[in-house]
């Protein structure tokens, strides 16, 4: 059994690191370094949020509130451009969403790894 776990916990961190970089890899190269690796650097913001779900661990009003003013920052960072204007630029969507998935990869990791 315990060579099973020791395998199961192998196999999920040579999937989390091959995933994070090919999110975050891909991220660069399809939205501007600076917005993808903001977005790619939630994870520790989806880690505190993720981990209410482990067994004996709870979510409090205080973290809702630190994730969201988190958010909300990274958001106006990432659609503010030179001059104060707001503007998304949708040719970036895919890098966006790579950076995302980078930030949920490594952090469902983080909090999986946990229970092994």
């Amino acid at each position: 059994m315990r060579h099973l776990v020791m395998g199961c916990s192998l196999l999920l961190a040579i999937a989390a690191l091959g995933g994070y970089h090919f999110f975050y890899f891909t991220a660069l190269r399809n939205a501007p370094a600076v917005e993808a690796s903001l977005i790619a650097y939630l994870w520790p913001l989806l880690i505190v949020l993720l981990s209410a779900l482990l067994p004996g661990e709870r979510l409090h009003w205080t973290h809702l509130l630190g994730a969201a003013v988190g958010l909300i920052g990274a958001i106006m960072l990432v659609l503010q451009k030179a001059g104060g204007a707001v503007a998304f630029e949708a040719q970036h969507i895919v890098g966006y969403l790579a950076a995302l998935g980078c930030a949920l990869t490594w952090s469902t990791y983080s909090v999986t790894s946990r229970r092994f």
